[in-house]
């Protein structure tokens, strides 16, 4: 008995379904298969926060880096906006990050939808004058940017993350960081 040929392309349909359905495809909510299932060895996240518009010297920017491996960072420094061709200070330290810490900044990002969601940008939603935020999140050769200029419900998803994030740096550090700042601030206005 031979079979109809469009019941034998349905068969392979569904027979491919069927095996889909079985195998840890993994996709994110575009289709696109989402390879941040684990955490990548080399694991990186480099966080930004940006004050809003203020006068020069009190204009300043920080990075937070996690990663690779336990190792975190912090960098303070006036905003370059005012200060074109002037060296200027860059305040460093660093700070051990534990594996559970990281595990848990991991899932946090994961439940927050930061390796499934196509972060846009969206210039009506940019600040003029106020603070900003952003991420780049980085393993396995790959890279996730998350802007600084986000519809609110988008800064809303990612927001518990960010907090996260600076919750890593030991308050010590950045009080020491902070004075840093507060005697450059008093150096410029002498």
């Amino acid at each position: 008995m031979k079979r109809n040929p469009a019941a034998q392309r349905l068969m392979k349909v569904m027979t491919l379904l069927l095996i889909a359905s079985f195998a840890d495809c993994s996709l994110r909510r575009d289709g696109k298969e989402n390879k941040w299932k684990e955490r990548p060895a080399d694991f990186h996240v480099s966080y930004n926060w940006f004050s809003g518009s203020i006068s020069p010297p009190y204009q300043y920017e920080y990075i937070i880096e996690i990663g690779p491996g336990s190792q975190g960072k912090m960098v303070l420094s006036p905003t370059q906006i005012y200060f074109a061709g002037d060296a200027l200070p860059h305040w460093t330290e660093t700070f051990p990050v534990n594996d559970e810490d990281i595990r848990q900044l991991y899932e946090l990002m994961a439940k927050s939808g930061v390796f499934e969601r196509r972060w846009k940008e969206d210039l009506k939603e940019e600040r003029i004058g106020g603070q900003a935020r952003g991420m780049r999140v980085e393993g396995d050769g790959r890279t996730i940017s998350v802007p600084t200029a986000m519809k609110p419900v988008d800064e809303e998803a990612i927001r518990n993350v960010y907090d996260a994030i600076e919750s890593l740096v030991p308050k010590p550090l950045r009080t020491k960081l902070e004075s840093q700042r507060q005697r450059y601030i008093e150096d410029y206005n002498h």
